[in-house]
C-alpha cells in the first residue's frame, strides 16, 4: 500500500515531466524536419559541395529521427502504463472503501435495533405506569429484534436464497413471457 501512495503522490511531477518530454520531442522534430530541408535545399543549389558531408549529415539526422520516434513511443507506452497503474490503486482503493461501508453496514444491523428498543422503553406510555416493564424486558426485546434483525441480514445475504430465487424467476419467467404476450395479442384483435 505504501507504493501506491508514493505512485499517487509523484503523479503530478510525472505528468509534468512528461509533458516537457512530449514538447522538447516536438521541438526535436521541427528542427530535424528544418535541417533536412536545408540539406535538400543545399543539394539542389550546389551539387558540388554536396559531394560528401551532405549525405552523411542526412543519414545522420534519418538516425537522430528514428531514435526520436523510439523515444516518443517510450514516453507514451511509459504514460500509459501509469495510467493503467493509477486505475489499478484507484480500483483498490474502491474496494477498501467498500469494505469499510460494509463493516459500517454490520454495526448499524447491531445499534439500529438496540437504538429502537432503547427509544421505544424510553417513551413515557400511560398504560405502563401501572406495571412498568422491568429491564429485562428491555434485554429481552432489544435482543428479539437484534437478532430479528440479522437473521434478516443473513437471509439477504444468503447464496442459497439468492439461488432459489434466480431458479424461481427462471421457472416462471416463461409463464410470464406467455401471459404478457397473450395480454398485448388481446387487445389488438378486439
Amino acid at each position: 500500500m505504501s507504493n501506491d501512495i508514493v505512485v499517487s503522490s509523484r503523479l503530478p511531477e510525472w505528468r509534468r515531466l512528461w509533458c516537457n518530454w512530449r514538447g522538447l520531442l516536438t521541438e526535436c522534430e521541427t528542427s530535424l524536419l528544418q535541417s533536412m530541408s536545408w540539406i535538400s535545399n543545399q543539394e539542389k543549389r550546389a551539387p558540388d559541395f554536396s559531394s560528401d558531408r551532405l549525405p552523411q549529415l542526412k543519414d545522420r539526422l534519418l538516425a537522430l529521427e528514428a531514435d526520436r520516434k523510439r523515444l516518443a513511443q517510450r514516453i507514451v507506452a511509459s504514460f500509459e502504463a501509469l495510467m493503467s497503474t493509477m486505475s489499478i490503486i484507484e480500483s483498490r482503493n474502491a474496494v477498501s472503501q467498500g469494505e469499510s461501508i460494509s463493516k459500517l453496514t454490520e454495526l448499524a444491523f447491531i445499534f439500529i435495533p438496540l437504538s429502537f428498543a432503547t427509544s421505544f422503553f424510553g417513551m413515557e406510555i400511560k398504560e405502563w405506569e401501572v406495571n412498568k416493564p422491568r429491564i429485562g424486558h428491555f434485554w429481552g426485546f432489544a435482543s428479539g429484534l437484534l437478532l430479528g434483525a440479522y437473521f434478516i441480514r443473513l437471509a439477504i445475504r444468503s447464496t442459497f436464497i439468492q439461488g432459489g430465487l434466480k431458479k424461481f424467476k427462471r421457472a416462471h419467467m416463461e409463464t410470464w413471457m406467455a401471459q404478457s404476450k397473450l395480454e398485448a395479442v388481446a387487445p389488438a384483435s378486439s
